[in-house]
């Protein structure tokens, strides 16, 4: 959507009126009759059509209701509903702050000075806007870069697991989306990670132009996003518009602690703003918002360009850009020039950009007005914009303030330390483009030493190439008139920041002669041309008011009068800056000319040739300063070690500090060519009034305000014989305590050349008889010194015309007790070992936490020392020792991240489970065990498969996975044994794995039992505990109640009750404890228990005959102790063998014949050997009774049973067949036999027989 208006159409007073009356109308015909409504909505579209108001019969207008959000839209508001809507408007608020840089509060921590700005004041703006707006009807964003600045380097550095307060204070103010800047890369991607997850503002990015190299999903955030924004219109309805949203951030990415192009890939900006707004366009959006971390730029980008925000006004149907990045407002006079800008609104080719500065000086605001027509379709009228500026009218929110107060307290305390003293002399900056100054030399020298010291400690080939430096200003009034440098007295760390800006990086370079004059070139194009100023256009009023009114000139050309960015001052050489010729280069390298400024460019007196090669210290020349001017030059690093000019500056002044107070000498290297008598006008701090007003230009104080000052100066006509003395520096080839001699270098140059050079012992004025006497001083050969002892010496060095400088340095770090430090490369969270140098022999100690690692250095002076992969920011610190118990400083550093860390892990024996912490934010998990990997059946195979360790020859296998928000894990497995290796990783968002953790299965009891079959019936489980110990067993059904316990025996074996017979086909878990009482217990050991049916038979288990009358079961085994189990219904009886394996196991009562009995046999451990089954038989008769044998009648009477088969025998004759009855007063059956005799003294034996056998009466006898 392009916006249709340029201006909204405001209603009259009678257009306003006739609405309402309209609106009456309408709401009576929702009641009326149906011919009244008919005649209502005829008299409503008179009415509308009459006064304009854009209804179209037959338009209706469908809203969803969206709940209202206080903190990032507004209050609720009442649920809407389907009733048509005629066509309204409704304003749309857009809130926006970007590049806060760490500035929460309105104060400079490092300087220690109050400034005017912090988010703390833009907190109390951000709420202000939203009252205007009745608490409705806006959207809050955030474009990005909250990090970089002095106070987010000292908590990254000082504790790299923390988060960062700015993050902290941003996750309060109720964004609706953010995105994410180059800065947020600053400290790697996992830290990026880290800050927005644990912050809670990951859910709010929007992040397009990114992705993972490795899976190429987005991995910040979204990739784009339609938020359903609920809107008030003017009539009071509830409106829905959709708001469509995509985010995007210079491709270059930061490299800063990270190479982050190896992880991720960026896409162009402006390619991607066009695919985005086409996908957001496809998927309903009614307008489309560019959250740009990006600049203005200008019309023709390059590709991958980092500010394209002009170029993105361009694209069809985006309606919104909130940009940041470049430091800069938009709109702005300075871009009038570009085509497509309507002046009077600034909508630029039909869509609103903004751009805002930095650190929390002002709030973007962009007002929309909306037209709903009657079908509910969205159009943008009007659009104003408001860059609302911190005042110190305006009261911080204390909420916000509070983030810093742990910090700030921290930080001031560090940032208020003592680096040395200067005394009573003042140092400043305020004529810094006309002569050099104490701080730029001080900038200048400590550069050259770290150069050298580099070069001596790691690059040895370029020892005999001059050093140079090329230097820039920190402060230098780009901000306020008293931001320039300015210190005297105690020279603070906080103070360092006059010298340096705290983002400064030092970076060593190879230079040839050609390609430092072009640089020259470049530098000297910030003058402007003398008698010209009339001719140029003027942003500055001051000076735009000199020219015109004087007839003046300004010194600086207008670009560059507080834009310093190309003005560096180079150290080394001699050199002539004449603005007389026109500039060869823009402010921004641009080669636009052929003419040379510079000219007489010396070393020594000699001049520099083309081929002429250099080693020259510099700020890292970066994107921003990678042109026309300085191409070759940043592609030949000799030290690129991301170290803080600060820290160099600091350390120098350390050093000098041990000669007292602080002074350094100041030479003229570099003049600037002007004609004399030429009058100019200064634009500098109020601050140096007095100092200006005492140099040799200064004429008369032409106008002051805002801190600033402006002078008419005047050149003066000087002599230009060389008078001074040379310049000199000397350079230490090291700051740190140890046992090795300490070589200083001279650094020195003339323009008339060097002619002698000498050192003493002890301190010297240049003009002294001692510098006469050979027996005090030593020549100096070349441009070093080697010293073995302590002590202050102080240099001499003569030009060829007999000026003279001296210089006095103190070595003071000698010291034969203590070892020299090791080199240590960096470490990073994937490193196994720690690698460096030190002194041949002597023993590398890693010391992390409590505990050392120690190696020895090779005879080569290298070393590596194994160390368990550690995370990332975990603290290490290196030293070496001898076998004389002398010790090295320590080396500290942290880990650094280039990857997820690698989680923490346990596992045992009685678990199913891994368990562990991921040791990072938003991290997926795998776990491999021999050839197979164990992934999370929710999330799939493609994490593992997609990642650079997928190993295809392995088995994926889907499990149970658990992730929680504080990063703690569980995979489940099967049961281990111990000892068994575990590798468990963690993958990132981008898809990378870390290290691998590596472990092994504990053993924390006893492994699970070894069970032994069981049978259903059976009231007992077998088995024994592997390690052949004793230990405490249980038993549970399957419903996980306890089915029995006990102790097993001493070697092992268990034999436990439980509670009722089991059943066929149930589970029984069981398992082991040391003792009854020990929480640890074997993983559990299922037993199905199987039916007593299938069991087993074999010939070595004989039972006897049961019958309905036996109450013991007997037989025999041939296993001696043999555990017999009788099992007869619900009768279990168990008993053991003896010896020889026969058995009699008591029931204790008699069984129904029929019955069928179980009988198995176990070894004495419980073991199953074999089963028998039985029936219970009936049993045999009784004895019989005989009643009486009557001789008279020759019968025999015999008692018993019926249904018996009875005989008798009678002296041996056998009778059968006898006659039954039953006998009631006996409760017997009479058997009766007639026999043929029955004499005295004969024998009688009654026979029973049944089923179940034989049996015999007791003989009966006739009586004589």
């Amino acid at each position: 959507m392009k916006y249709c208006h340029k201006h909204s159409n405001n209603r009259s007073r009678s257009q306003r009126k006739f609405a309402a009356v309209a609106k009456s109308i309408r709401d009576l015909t929702y009641s009326a009759l149906p011919f009244l409504v008919v005649l209502a909505a005829f008299i409503l579209l008179v009415f509308l059509r009459f006064f304009n108001l854009g209804f179209t019969p037959g338009e209706t207008v469908e809203t969803t209701a969206v709940t209202g959000d206080a903190a990032s839209g507004g209050a609720a508001t009442p649920e809407p509903t389907a009733t048509p809507l005629p066509a309204s408007d409704a304003k749309l608020r857009l809130i926006y702050t970007t590049d806060t840089h760490g500035q929460i509060t309105g104060y400079d921590y490092q300087r220690q000075t109050e400034v005017v700005r912090g988010l703390n004041r833009i907190s109390t703006m951000i709420q202000t806007a939203r009252d205007e707006m009745g608490n409705r009807n806006f959207m809050t964003f955030d474009v990005g870069d909250n990090i970089m600045d002095y106070t987010t380097d000292y908590i990254y550095n000082q504790k790299p697991t923390a988060i960062q307060p700015i993050y902290k204070a941003l996750a309060t103010l109720g964004y609706d989306a953010i995105t994410i800047g180059n800065h947020e890369l600053d400290y790697g991607i996992n830290y990026a990670n880290l800050q927005l997850e644990s912050s809670g503002l990951m859910s709010k990015v929007i992040l397009s132009n990114i992705t993972s190299k490795i899976t190429g999903d987005y991995v910040f955030g979204k990739e784009n996003k339609i938020i359903k924004k609920e809107v008030i219109d003017d009539n009071g309805n509830s409106r829905i518009v959709k708001v469509g949203l995509f985010g995007v951030t210079p491709p270059s990415m930061s490299v800063r602690t990270e190479n982050t192009k190896n992880s991720l890939v960026a896409e162009d900006i402006l390619t991607t703003a066009k695919r985005e707004v086409a996908i957001l366009k496809e998927k309903g959006a009614d307008i489309i918002i560019a959250l740009a971390h990006s600049g203005v730029g200008n019309e023709n980008p390059s590709e991958n360009a980092a500010n394209v925000g002009y170029a993105m006004t361009k694209i069809d149907d985006l309606d919104v850009i909130l940009g940041g990045h470049q430091h800069v407002y938009y709109p702005d006079e300075k871009y009038s020039y570009l085509p497509g800008i309507d002046r009077s609104t600034w909508i630029t080719n039909g869509t609103r950009l903004m751009v805002m500065r930095d650190s929390a000086r002002s709030l973007g605001i962009v007002d929309l007005k909306l037209r709903f027509d009657a079908e509910g379709k969205v159009r943008i009228q009007t659009s104003d914009y408001d860059i609302r500026h911190a005042t110190k009218d305006i009261k911080p929110d204390t909420a916000i303030s509070a983030f810093m107060n742990s910090w700030g307290k921290t930080i001031t305390k560090n940032t208020t330390k003592k680096v040395g003293s200067i005394g009573e002399k003042r140092w400043t900056t305020y004529l810094a483009t006309l002569e050099t100054n104490p701080i730029l030399q001080t900038v200048q020298n400590a550069q050259r030493t770290y150069a050298y010291q580099y070069i001596t400690e790691n690059a040895p080939q370029y020892a005999d190439w001059p050093i140079l430096c090329a230097t820039r200003y920190g402060m230098y009034g780009n901000e306020s008139g008293t931001e320039y440098g300015d210190v005297t007295g105690d020279i603070t760390v906080g103070r360092i920041q006059d010298f340096a800006r705290y983002h400064q990086y030092i970076y060593v370079y190879e230079i040839t002669g050609a390609q430092l004059k072009e640089w020259m070139e470049w530098s000297a194009s910030v003058y402007q041309q003398p008698y010209t100023s009339s001719s140029s256009q003027w942003e500055d009023s001051t000076i735009s008011r000199y020219v015109r009114e004087a007839g003046g000139n300004s010194l600086m050309s207008d670009d560059c009068v507080k834009n310093w960015t190309s003005m560096f001052r180079f150290g080394g050489v001699e050199y002539t800056i004449d603005p007389s010729a026109p500039p060869r280069y823009t402010l921004d390298g641009r080669r636009i000319s052929g003419s040379k400024r510079i000219r007489s460019i010396t070393y020594n007196g000699e001049e520099v040739t083309d081929e002429q090669q250099f080693v020259i210290a510099s700020d890292q020349i970066l994107a921003a300063i990678q042109n026309d001017a300085t191409d070759g030059i940043y592609t030949h690093k000799i030290a690129a070690k991301k170290v803080l000019l600060q820290d160099v500056v600091s350390n120098y002044l350390k050093e000098l500090s041990n000669l007292g107070t602080i002074d350094v000498t100041t030479r003229q290297n570099w003049k600037l060519a002007l004609p004399g008598g030429y009058r100019f006008l200064l634009e500098s701090g109020s601050g140096g009034d007095d100092i200006i007003a005492a140099s040799k230009w200064y004429s008369r104080t032409y106008d002051s305000s805002d801190g600033y000052s402006y002078y008419e100066c005047q050149v003066p006509y000087e002599d230009n014989t060389d008078t001074e003395g040379p310049s000199l520096s000397l350079a230490s080839s090291s700051y740190e305590t140890s046992d090795s001699p300490v070589t200083v270098r001279i650094l020195a140059n003339d323009i008339s050349g060097i002619a002698e050079k000498r050192y003493i012992l002890g301190t010297r004025p240049p003009i002294s008889s001692d510098w006469d006497n050979p027996m005090l001083t030593n020549d100096v050969e070349g441009d070093s010194v080697t010293f073995e002892q302590n002590g202050i010496y102080t240099f001499y060095v003569r030009d060829t015309l007999g000026n003279v400088s001296t210089q006095s340095i103190a070595i003071t770090n000698i010291d034969p007790a203590v070892l020299k430090k090791p080199t240590v490369k960096k470490v990073d969270n994937n490193d196994k070992l720690v690698k460096g140098t030190a002194q041949v022999g002597a023993t590398v100690n890693v010391k992390i936490g409590q505990k050392t690692y120690s190696d020895k250095a090779d005879v080569d002076g290298e070393y590596m020392v194994d160390i368990p992969v550690q995370l990332a920011g975990t603290k290490i610190s290196v030293y070496v020792s001898d076998s004389k118990g002398r010790k090295s400083g320590n080396v500290n550093l942290f880990v650094k991240s280039v990857g997820p860390n690698r989680p923490s892990a346990s596992a045992a024996n009685n678990s199913y489970y891994i368990t562990g912490k991921t040791n990072e934010t938003s991290a997926k998990v795998y776990a491999v065990i021999d050839n197979t990997v164990y992934v999370s059946k929710k999330l799939g195979k493609n994490y593992y498969k997609n990642c650079k360790k997928y190993d295809k020859s392995k088995t994926i296998v889907k499990t149970s996975v658990s992730v929680k928000k504080s990063g703690a894990y569980s995979i489940k497995i099967p049961h281990k044994t111990p000892d068994t290796t575990i590798k468990v990783f963690t993958v990132d968002t981008l898809g990378r794995a870390s290290a691998a953790r590596s472990i092994k299965v504990k053993r924390v009891t006893y492994e699970p039992v070894s069970r032994y079959p069981t049978y259903s019936t059976e009231k007992r489980v077998y088995g024994r505990i592997k390690e052949g110990k004793k230990g405490y067993i249980r038993a549970y059904y399957s419903n996980g109640k306890l089915a029995g316990s006990g102790y097993s025996d001493s070697d092992g074996y268990f034999s436990i009750q439980v509670g009722r017979a089991l059943k066929k086909e149930e589970i029984i878990s069981i398992t082991a404890a040391k003792t009854s009482d020990s929480k640890a217990r074997s993983h559990p050991s299922k037993l199905e228990v199987e039916d007593i049916k299938d069991a087993d038979t074999g010939e070595d288990l004989i039972v006897n005959k049961v019958t309905a009358a036996d109450t013991v079961i007997t037989g025999t085994t041939d296993y001696k102790n043999a555990q017999i189990t009788i099992i007869a219904g619900s009768t279990v009886k168990t008993g053991s063998a003896k010896a020889n394996g026969d058995f009699e196991i008591s029931l204790g009562k008699k069984l129904k014949k029929g019955t069928k009995i179980f009988i198995l046999s176990r070894s004495s451990h419980g073991y199953f050997m074999s089963m028998k089954t039985k029936t219970v038989t009936v049993a045999p008769p009784g004895k019989p009774v005989i009643d009486s044998a009557i001789r008279r009648t020759l019968k025999v009477h015999v008692l018993h049973k019926k249904n018996l088969t009875m005989r008798i025998r009678v002296d041996g004759r056998l009778y059968t067949d006898p006659s039954v009855r039953y006998v009631k007063s006996l409760k017997k059956y009479m058997y009766t036999f007639e026999v043929e005799d029955l004499d005295p003294g004969s024998k009688i034996v009654a026979i029973a027989k049944n089923a179940g056998g034989t049996t015999k009466s007791k003989p009966y006898y006739i009586p004589e």
